[in-house]
C-alpha cells in the first residue's frame, strides 16, 4: 500500500488490496517456525518527578482566560477575506457572553487563517480490481483553514480543518476527498471558547516511558 505525491504531473502509487493476498488460505503458510529467548527490560514512569513539579504549581502559574479579558483578533484569510466581518462578529457575540472585550491589543490574541493551495496531480494504481490494475489520475487544489488562541505566543488552544490528497489508502477513500472543500466558512462552525484556563505551556513537561 502507497501513495505518491508530486507537484503537476505527478509519479503516483498504489492504492487497494490485491484480490490474491485477500484470497491467500493462511492455513497452507508454509513459514518455517522456531524458538528464541529474549531479556525484557521493565521502566516505569518518573512518577516521583512527575509528582513533585506538580507539587510545585501555583495559582499564578495558570492562564486563565475568561470575564474581564481583552481579546485581539488576527485575520489571515486570503481570498476568503470577505466573509471577515462575518466571523468578526460571530466571535464577538461568543466573547460578549462572558464579558471579554474584543481590543487591538491585549495578550490574549484569536487567529484566523484560510489558504488555498497550489494544485496537485497524484497518479494512482489502483489494484485489485476485476480486469487487473488500472490507473487513475486526478488534480485537486488543497484548501484549509485554522484558529489558533495564543498567550504571549504560546497556544493554549486550537481547531482546524483540511483537505488533500494526502493519505489515501483507498478508491473510496479518494473519491470522498476529492468531494471535499474546505471553504472559509468552516471558520464559522468551529466551537470558540471563551472560558480556557490551562498551565502556562512554558511551564508544561513532556515525560516519557519504554
Amino acid at each position: 500500500i502507497g501513495e505518491g505525491r508530486s507537484g503537476a504531473g505527478g509519479f503516483g502509487g498504489s492504492i487497494g488490496g490485491s484480490s490474491k493476498s485477500r484470497n491467500r488460505n493462511f492455513m497452507d503458510d508454509k513459514t518455517d517456525y522456531f524458538d528464541t529467548q529474549a531479556t525484557i527490560s521493565v521502566q516505569r514512569l518518573p512518577v516521583e518527578d512527575m509528582v513533585q513539579f506538580a507539587n510545585g504549581l501555583t495559582e499564578s502559574d495558570v492562564v486563565d482566560f475568561g470575564s474581564g479579558d481583552k481579546l485581539k483578533l488576527v485575520f489571515n484569510l486570503g481570498s476568503g477575506q470577505g466573509s471577515e466581518s462575518r466571523i468578526r462578529s460571530k466571535i464577538s457575540s461568543i466573547m460578549e457572553e462572558n464579558g471579554i472585550e474584543i481590543a487591538d491589543d491585549s495578550d490574549f490574541v484569536m487567529e484566523l487563517r484560510y489558504s488555498v493551495g497550489k494544485p496537485q496531480t497524484e497518479t494512482y494504481r489502483i489494484i485489485g480490481d476485476i480486469g487487473g490494475p488500472r490507473t487513475r489520475t486526478e488534480t485537486f487544489t488543497p484548501t484549509s483553514c485554522s484558529a489558533k488562541l495564543t498567550y504571549k505566543g504560546s497556544r493554549i488552544w486550537s481547531a482546524g480543518d483540511s483537505a488533500g490528497l494526502g493519505g489515501i489508502h483507498s478508491e473510496d477513500q479518494l473519491d470522498q476527498t476529492l468531494s471535499k472543500k474546505v471553504s472559509v466558512n468552516r471558520l464559522l462552525e468551529f466551537k470558540y471558547p471563551n472560558n480556557v484556563r490551562v498551565l502556562d505551556p512554558k511551564l508544561q513537561r513532556k515525560y516519557r516511558w519504554q
